[in-house]
């Protein structure tokens, strides 16, 4: 007797599934809420010109590069110039994050990695840092990237995890 067993695992998707929509309702829901604060003010004077001229210059008394400008550039140009479109690029990323916290199931198994994906879905700080057009969330999910591109090619011991890890870090400078 025999018994088939599913490819995948039901238990496993649907939580990947409910997880990654609380996050993304807690990152989307009411985007434009809340006016700029000073710190999204700096980064839309950047964006703005980016937007308007075509064209980045680093300020180095702003400190950060124009990773986060470039991909709300791609937002603001499909839905206009506005509090929304400007933040869904990060609101993006910090979903995103969520679901590479599923990639952590080989290393701290599959209720670890559902835990971890919940905590970062629901913690305050992160859905903060998720909202608004900063670059931390930014950082947090490039980060998590290179931790995930090392142990798969530590794990594989092959060139592409590794080549990952490189265009990863690159993007953090």
């Amino acid at each position: 007797n025999t018994t088939e067993r599913p490819k995948y695992d039901l238990f496993w998707l649907i939580n990947c599934g409910l997880i990654t929509l609380v996050a993304a309702f807690l990152r989307f829901f009411n985007l434009d809420l809340k006016p700029f604060h000073h710190d999204e003010g700096v980064n839309g004077f950047f964006l703005t010109s980016l937007f308007r001229n075509g064209t980045y210059s680093y300020d180095p008394a702003n400190y950060h590069g124009p990773t986060l400008y470039y991909i709300s550039l791609f937002f603001s140009k499909i839905f206009g110039l506005n509090n929304v479109s400007v933040r869904m690029s990060v609101a993006i990323f910090g979903v995103l994050t969520v679901v590479l916290a599923f990639y952590l199931r080989p290393y701290i198994g599959k209720i670890g990695a559902l835990s971890a994906a919940a905590l970062i879905a629901l913690s305050p700080g992160m859905v903060f840092i998720s909202r608004y057009f900063i670059h931390e969330i930014f950082f947090v999910f490039l980060a998590l990237a290179f931790v995930l591109a090392i142990l798969l090619f530590i794990r594989n011991e092959k060139a592409g995890p590794g080549a990952i890890a490189w265009m990863v870090l690159l993007l953090l400078v």
